[in-house]
């Protein structure tokens, strides 16, 4: 029997002052045999999950700013909505929570399903079946692929405890059918071998594509569709799963893995080797930081999303809709002890604080980063709709760690952390002498950088510390990882 596939719209990747950023057709269902006859079927099955992806019930809302910054304890508690207090008592058993968790559990294995249908039918389709030929079949190919794995390793960053753990036991299933059958759960160790081999496979068959496109005008390797000839599906290739972002994700496993130098190779292949000499990145033009500029000025006129060091993003035009009820004096999203977190925060210009937190009524501190940001100079709507996945910092963040615990490379690692942090705008310097204190700093920065973006959680799990709001005031011991859905793994 054909299976059938649920469709969530197809993306037209167009950026324009009037229209929206993913154009996206009513839901529909279609049988396989109907989507794959032609080559735009695939397209539509592709987008379609970056759509699912996108959603506040998943990365739009509750895989960034919501849900798992209220675990990774961002936040104070009091004007929080109960659901979101209860995750950061880490109380996973009140309904709210418990709910949430599996919302985000059985969304993302269907999105997974997805994904294995399109990779089951494309590997056989004939290259004639697709304008741009093997190129574009070899492109859909290795995004679903990267999708694949991309999500495989969120779900074992939430659901098993981390690598350093050495925790026996099997934890998720490693899913690469689109079947309806119940899937054995694989140990960490299986899991990530898995996620890492789909990513070297993903990364060989984008490359046939953003190859091209590295080594051009670098048109397409942007966040909107700039009428560079080639189809639209083929630009704005940030935010797809483009070639570095498959590299990007396959650090951030090596990380998550304990493979730090294998980390370092990867996020150095993509950056380059060290700052310039005005404290930016001598890698690779395609990234640069955020300017004062940028940040300045009315408050709903500002790059609120930082997006220039952005390596890959997801969309949602809904995002700013859905931060909004979270910005009242009754009900809202305080970041808490930031004095501490910002290190005397009338002392600093770290533009993290100074444009991108704002007090509200109440004198309750909040973040901006998903309000409704400016255009940019192009007229692309990045600010209002992009969702951030991996960012450079987080790549630099990478050869720090593992520099600093290598000998002689600490000082090279506190130059990598010293330029991340004037890029942002705070000179102050912390003394740093030994890769204990680098550590406690890296771990500080890379809180103030990922506010709102839910990556502090990972952070903190991988390195076996206890959760807390960067000042050390609060401790719920090292087992954060997410229970496990009662019901069984059953792949629709």
């Amino acid at each position: 029997m054909k299976r059938i596939i649920y469709i969530l719209g197809l993306l037209a990747v167009t950026l324009s002052a009037c229209e929206n950023w993913f154009d996206v057709q009513p839901k529909e269902e279609l049988s396989s045999d109907i989507l794959y006859s032609t080559g735009n079927g695939y397209r539509m099955q592709l987008n379609g999950i970056y759509m699912t992806l996108s959603k506040a019930d998943l990365y739009g809302q509750e895989l960034s700013w919501g849900f798992l910054d209220a675990v990774g304890q961002y936040y104070s508690k009091s004007k929080m909505p109960q659901k979101y207090q209860d995750a950061n008592d880490l109380l996973y058993g009140t309904s709210g929570v418990k709910s949430t968790i599996e919302t985000i559990w059985n969304n993302m294995y269907h999105a997974i399903a997805d994904a294995n249908n399109l990779i089951e039918h494309v590997v056989k389709e004939d290259s004639s079946r697709f304008e741009l030929g093997d190129r574009e079949r070899k492109l859909i190919h290795g995004e679903a692929l990267g999708l694949r794995a991309f999500m495989h390793l969120d779900l074992l960053r939430l659901f098993a405890p981390a690598p350093a753990a050495n925790e026996s036991g099997k934890w998720i299933p490693y899913v690469t059918s689109s079947e309806s059958v119940t899937n054995t759960p694989l140990t960490v160790k299986e899991t990530m071998e898995r996620i890492l081999a789909d990513l070297d496979e993903a990364r060989r068959l984008v490359a046939v594509s953003d190859s091209m496109e590295l080594n051009g005008d670098r048109d397409n390797w942007n966040f909107q569709a700039r009428g560079s000839g080639l189809p639209k599906f083929f630009q704005a290739r940030r935010v797809r799963m483009n070639m570095h972002a498959v590299m990007a994700i396959q650090a951030r496993a090596y990380m998550y893995n304990g493979q730090k130098k294998e980390a370092h190779d990867l996020a150095k292949e993509i950056l380059g080797e060290e700052p310039d000499e005005w404290g930016g990145p001598a890698w690779n033009s395609l990234y640069r930081f955020t300017d004062e500029w940028d940040l300045m000025g009315d408050i709903y006129n500002r790059d609120v999303k930082m997006y220039s060091d952005v390596v890959m993003g997801f969309a949602n035009s809904k995002c700013a809709d859905l931060y909004e009820p979270y910005l009242t004096l009754d009900r809202n999203l305080a970041i808490r002890n930031v004095n501490s977190l910002f290190q005397d925060k009338e002392m600093t210009n770290d533009f993290r604080y100074v444009y991108l937190i704002t007090d509200i009524e109440g004198g309750a501190e909040v973040s901006i980063k998903n309000i409704r940001g400016k255009l940019n100079s192009g007229g692309s709507q990045v600010a209002a709709f992009l969702l951030p996945i991996i960012r450079h910092t987080e790549l630099s963040y990478m050869m720090g760690e593992y520099l600093c615990e290598t000998p002689g490379g600490l000082d090279k690692a506190i130059e990598i952390l010293r330029m991340v942090q004037q890029a942002r705008g705070e000179y102050r310097e912390i003394p740093i002498t030994n890769s204990a204190e680098y550590m406690n700093a890296l771990l500080n920065e890379a809180r103030r950088e990922f506010i709102g973006e839910g990556q502090c959680f990972y952070m903190y799990k991988r390195l076996g510390l206890p959760l807390n709001d960067g000042v050390g005031n609060i401790d719920y011991g090292t087992k954060v990882y997410l229970p496990i859905p009662d019901s069984e793994t059953v792949i629709l």
